[in-house]
């Protein structure tokens, strides 16, 4: 058996009071438990509470790994390409354009990532709608600023390697092989 009763007097205070007026009310009814509703509703949502801070983790886990997953391969193919950098600047290339060469394939790695997954997750949306509050299976909004801080990640990840190319000196570079 429950009793609900609302109140506009702290919890706190209450609490001490309650026993006493049901003692009063009913001498053999105990009174085992008092919580509030807020405290009713974080024990109850508290498994599912407890799922999304797990995905939430991994989700991060797996941005991290992506992110110096691409810092790798970008810096692989920037040290692959030191000469024919070294040649584009020597011919004129401002540092710049270096910069946006080594973003643009990054760019292009992530925005192939974005569409392939987009799609994807279209499509898995309502096999996963029972476990979002608030938000609808196929919200393109959340799904669309999720795309672009894929797409930032990206960027960041590649920016390292596309600034060191860009401020490589190009006799190092020439001379390199």
């Amino acid at each position: 058996m429950s009793v609900v009763l609302r109140t506009m007097v702290p919890f706190a205070t209450m609490a001490a009071a309650i026993p006493p007026a049901v003692k009063e009310i009913e001498p053999d009814l105990p009174v085992a438990d008092l919580k509030t509703q807020t405290d009713q509703i974080a024990e109850s949502t508290a498994r599912e509470r407890m799922f999304m801070r797990l995905l939430v983790i991994f989700g991060g886990f797996a941005v991290v790994l992506a992110c110096i997953g691409l810092h790798g391969v970008t810096s692989y193919a920037v040290a692959r390409r030191t000469s024919e950098i070294g040649i584009r600047m020597a011919l004129g290339a401002k540092r710049s354009q270096v910069l946006w060469l080594i973003l643009r394939q990054v760019l292009v790695l992530a925005v192939a990532g974005v569409a392939l997954g987009l799609p994807i997750a279209i499509a898995a949306g309502p096999a996963i709608g029972s476990l979002l509050y608030g938000l609808a299976p196929r919200d393109l909004t959340t799904m669309a600023g999720a795309a672009i801080v894929l797409l930032a990640v990206a960027l960041g990840a590649g920016w390292l390697p596309a600034r060191r190319a860009a401020h490589m000196p190009v006799l190092s570079a020439l001379t390199r092989e």
